[in-house]
């Protein structure tokens, strides 16, 4: 599971109240990104809560369709629909505000 403890710098807590990346987005837009990154984090629970009790592919040939492969696609298709969702409304996220997010991606990719 992936490291959800982060420390933060005084500059990092004050950059992050002033990055304000969804300031102007209509209300309706803010909830639909925030409903899909709900479901893909969902997902990405009920990924990491499967995967210590699979099979790895080699003694499972149809782990393309266990369970705890859908759930790492639909964490992956989730989340890309939001990363789609950002950039369809020219909207960034600081570094400091991506910062938490990208070791339990990277985990993800590399398979840690």
């Amino acid at each position: 599971m992936a490291n959800t403890q982060y420390e933060y710098t005084e500059d990092e807590w004050r950059d992050a109240g002033t990055h304000r990346p969804l300031k102007g987005v209509d209300v309706n837009q803010v909830f639909l990104l925030h409903r899909h990154w709900i479901w893909a984090n969902l997902q990405r629970h009920r990924f990491e809560e499967l995967l210590p009790e699979s099979k790895s592919p080699d003694e499972d040939q149809t782990f393309m369709a266990s369970e705890w492969c859908s759930a790492m696609f639909l964490w992956y298709s989730l989340l890309w629909s939001v990363i789609e969702g950002f950039n369809d409304r020219s909207l960034e996220l600081s570094p400091e505000a991506r910062r938490p997010f990208l070791p339990s991606v990277r985990e993800g990719i590399s398979g840690e």
